[in-house]
């Protein structure tokens, strides 16, 4: 008897084996889990891939960032120039500034300036203690006496003034914003009148383009920049400031289209979208995501960016946040109030806007040599 009962106690302690061993071989099956020799506290249990994105630096450079950092156009370009001294371009002369995108040179002699053409021939004598160029049509000539001017022609000879043929140079409000009514087709083949806006300066020379689709002068006190007048005018889509000075020189700078705002890790920067083109791409890239309507989150992820597409006060937005959850707000005309709209869009979404604008957008900012 007690031989069975020793034999029954050896079976029951073999047989509570083997049922915790096919225990324990179950729970790594279905989970998938081993030991790594980890504290449960140390382990990383991924729900999903995590997304790889960073802060543009370059929204970092506040001092490069303005509506006025893409320049596409500037009737002086190229002149006034400076001349290295140890790179002389005319024989024989001694020049220090360059006019005319290197087609005429200030020389000095004795002290005083004058001008030179590359091929060294003297177009004016060195007998002014300044010498300047002020226009592409128009030199500034300073004595010890008086102040005089000279034009250039587009043989770029030099004459004297000595009428009053530039005297409109000097006077304020010397530029027209005219409005005229053309015949044009519409797609369905009608004919229509559509309205075109000139600027033109008093010598009957167009700013910048011979028309536009609208015109309007900005009050200059509301922008830090040195000029005279402010104009912004759209053609074909296309947005332009045009900046112009106390002698109706202009540059033409691209408007703004859109805002971008990216806030990453706490580190928040914001800029324009100064390219037609850019707009383009980041309107398709913002459309080519497949939304998920959803409830409204009171406390969404702290990384995001903001797109805000124009510059009015009724411009639609967009918002998307690092883990895909996005916020649309646009002007409903039938409500006459702005209306929001939530929804969800694959998390690579986030990660793909914000790589547009480190590396797309980033151009308008920092040039190739920075």
């Amino acid at each position: 008897m007690n031989l069975f009962r020793k034999i029954l106690c050896i079976l029951c302690v073999a047989f509570l084996i083997v049922m915790t061993g096919c225990k324990n071989g179950d729970s790594k099956s279905v989970s998938g889990e081993h030991d790594s020799g980890l504290d449960e506290n140390d382990r990383l249990n991924y729900v999903s891939t995590p997304i790889e994105y960073s802060f543009p630096e370059f929204l970092e450079s506040t001092d490069d960032i303005s509506i006025f950092s893409r320049m596409i156009f500037w009737n002086m370009d190229r002149c006034n120039i400076a001349v290295s001294s140890d790179e002389q371009p005319v024989d024989g002369f001694y020049c220090d500034l360059s006019f005319s995108s290197g087609r005429l040179y200030r020389y000095q002699y004795n002290g005083l300036y004058g001008i030179v053409d590359s091929e060294g021939n003297i177009k004016l004598e060195a007998s002014y203690s300044s010498v300047i160029q002020i226009r592409p049509d128009l030199f500034e000539l300073v004595t010890a006496d008086q102040t005089t001017y000279a034009s250039i022609d587009e043989k770029f000879n030099i004459e004297i003034v000595e009428d009053d043929s530039f005297d409109w140079v000097f006077k304020e409000n010397q530029i027209t914003l005219s409005r005229t009514q053309i015949q044009t087709e519409d797609v369905s083949g009608d004919n229509k009148n559509t309205a075109k806006y000139t600027l033109k300066t008093a010598d009957g020379n167009y700013i910048y383009q011979a028309s536009f689709d609208s015109v309007a002068e900005l009050s200059k006190d509301e922008y830090d920049f040195d000029c005279e007048h402010i104009y912004n005018a759209y053609l074909n889509g296309s947005n332009y400031l045009i900046v112009v000075d106390k002698y109706y020189n202009y540059r033409v700078y691209e408007g703004n289209y859109a805002t971008v705002e990216v806030n990453i890790d706490n580190r928040n920067g914001s800029c324009y979208v100064l390219s037609y083109d850019h707009y383009i791409q980041l309107s398709s890239l913002t459309d080519s995501f497949k939304h998920t309507e959803t409830q409204k989150n009171d406390k969404p992820v702290s990384d995001f960016v903001r797109i805000i597409f124009g510059d009015s006060d009724d411009s639609d937005e967009i918002i998307i946040y690092a883990d895909g959850y996005c916020v649309e707000t646009a002007f409903d005309v039938s409500v006459n109030q702005v209306v929001a709209v939530y929804s969800t869009v694959d998390r690579e979404a986030f990660a793909d806007i914000v790589d547009w604008i480190d590396t797309t957008l980033s151009t308008e900012y920092v040039t190739e040599k920075e």
